[in-house]
């Protein structure tokens, strides 16, 4: 029932063959038979493949080896580490190498057990600074998949930048929270629910110590950016992105963490256009704040060379 014989329509020397009903027999035979190569020591993949080989052409044959070796996983991953070992580099992680990495792991029923053994000779960098886009976000996901994994040691400090053309944070403020070690969190782009929600999730980074913002164009109501700022209890940093015309919300949200018990000292504007009266009052109240130790503004002018001003 796993092959069929397809008729040769050759007359002279007719040759049948039989090919599997769906490729996925085939794989998982083959898979078998590497399994019990590896099981019995008599196997070095890496003797005939590459490592791209595995990620990409033989993806499905090497998940269902790990699924069938189960906790014996160990030994593919120590052969793949050995094969890998001097010329990996996270922050290269391709989109193969990531998807095999997270469904083998994930296959093999231990998922914790094999990414220790992976990360035990191909330990993350010790401060990792992102920009999240293509080239980096795969570090970023395999961090994720790894959050939960007491045994697999997470880097020091992480510091995570969306890049201007790709947001991608901002859908995944609940699921940064959970990482250790974020220091630092930069935001290209938010939409005012996204903004609330990353205002629910501030408390929850227990390591969080610097926070940039942009722009929020539907923004009027500050009062849970406030809320967030003064409950935070890690928080030191605080940038802002703002048009000129802006009201006074966002002052009244940094006055309230300053004031309240935080270690929030320290502010950063971006401000675009000319300040609005209201807005040049709002700074001028923010600048009389006695917890604010240290204040940049920066006010770009739209459509000329950009004016920097430092308080």
């Amino acid at each position: 029932g796993f092959v069929y014989k397809e008729e040769s329509f050759k007359r002279l020397k007719r040759q049948h063959e039989y090919c599997f009903l769906h490729k996925s027999f085939q794989e998982f035979l083959a898979a078998s038979y590497i399994a019990l190569k590896l099981r019995r020591k008599n196997l070095n993949v890496f003797e005939h493949l590459d490592f791209d080989a595995v990620v990409n052409k033989f993806l499905q044959v090497f998940v269902f080896v790990c699924g069938i070796l189960r906790e014996e996983a160990t030994i593919l991953f120590s052969q793949i580490c050995e094969k890998l070992k001097g010329d990996w580099d996270w922050l290269k992680c391709s989109d193969a190498a990531t998807n095999f990495l997270i469904t083998s792991w994930s296959e093999s029923g231990n998922a914790e057990g094999m990414a220790n053994t992976f990360c035990s000779f191909m330990p993350f960098p010790r401060v990792v600074h992102l920009l999240c886009d293509h080239r980096h976000w795969n570090l970023l996901t395999v961090l994720l998949f790894c959050r939960s994994f007491s045994k697999v040691e997470t880097p020091d400090e992480l510091h995570l930048r969306e890049s201007p053309i790709f947001s991608f944070l901002c859908a995944k403020v609940r699921e940064l929270a959970s990482l250790p070690n974020v220091k630092s969190l930069g935001f290209s782009s938010l939409n005012l629910n996204w903004a609330r929600e990353l205002s629910r999730c501030l408390p929850d980074f227990a390591s969080l110590t610097e926070l940039a913002l942009p722009i929020v164009p539907e923004m009027s109501d500050w009062g849970f950016v406030a809320e967030a700022l003064a409950t935070s209890k890690t928080l030191e940093t605080v940038g802002f992105t703002l048009f000129g015309e802006s009201r006074e919300g966002w002052a009244r949200a940094l006055d309230a963490g300053l004031c309240a018990d935080t270690p929030l000292s320290s502010v950063s504007l971006r401000i675009w256009g000319p300040m609005s009266e209201t807005a040049l009052q709002a700074l001028e109240n923010l600048l009389l704040n006695k917890s604010l130790s240290s204040v940049s503004v920066i006010v770009e002018e739209i459509g000329r060379a950009s004016c920097r001003e430092r308080v």
